[in-house]
């Protein structure tokens, strides 16, 4: 299965996954209000901004890990 150490297969798919929270924040921030009670700025602070900027990094520095 080539797909498990294509880095690019890899990149595309975290960037499609970036991009699908990043259209969907308001939305992630709302469920997790509904579900937990949690507000906007702590939703934001500790789930979304910190999956964001860890995808982010990742994305950028794939090419330099070994699979």
């Amino acid at each position: 299965m080539e797909f498990k150490t294509n880095i690019q297969f890899r990149k595309q798919t975290l960037k499609r996954l970036l991009l699908s929270i990043e259209e969907n924040e308001d939305r992630i921030v709302q469920a997790l209000f509904n579900d937990f009670k949690k507000p906007a700025f702590e939703a934001v602070l500790t789930e979304t901004n910190y999956v964001i900027s860890d995808l982010k990094n990742t994305i950028k520095n794939l090419s330099l890990i070994h699979i």
